[in-house]
C-alpha cells in the first residue's frame, strides 16, 4: 500500500491508508503493521468496527476527502484485490485514484 500511496502522490493524488486489525487477532497485528507504514487500529468487542462496517478480512473501504464512503471493495467480491499481484495492485490504485 505504501507503493500505491507514493505512486498516486507523484500524480498529485493524496491518499491515506489505515488498517483495522480484527478483534481477537491482536497477535497478528505486528505482521500486518510490518507490511507498510500506515496507521493501525485495533478492533475490540466494544468498538466492533468490522461489524459496524459490515466488513471482513482484506476488505477495502474508500472514503472521499469529505469523509463519506465512496466504495466498499469486499475481498470476496468480483474485483481482484490481492496486492501481491499486478491485477489487485492495479485495481486498488485505480479505485483510489478515482476519488481525487
Amino acid at each position: 500500500m505504501n507503493d500505491i500511496q507514493k505512486e498516486l502522490a507523484g500524480h498529485g493524488i493524496d491518499v491515506t491508508f489505515v488498517a483495522i486489525n480484527a478483534e481477537g487477532a491482536e497477535t497478528d497485528q505486528s505482521a500486518l503493521s510490518n507490511q507498510g507504514d500506515f496507521p493501525m487500529l485495533q478492533d475490540t468487542l466494544d468498538t466492533a468496527m468490522w461489524t459496524e462496517l459490515g466488513g471482513s478480512k482484506d476488505d477495502f473501504y474508500l472514503y472521499s476527502s469529505d469523509g463519506t464512503l465512496a466504495a466498499h471493495l469486499p475481498a470476496s467480491g468480483t474485483v481482484t484485490l490481492d496486492l501481491g499481484g499486478k491485477t489487485g495492485y492495479g485495481n486498488l490504485r485505480a479505485a483510489a485514484a478515482a476519488l481525487k
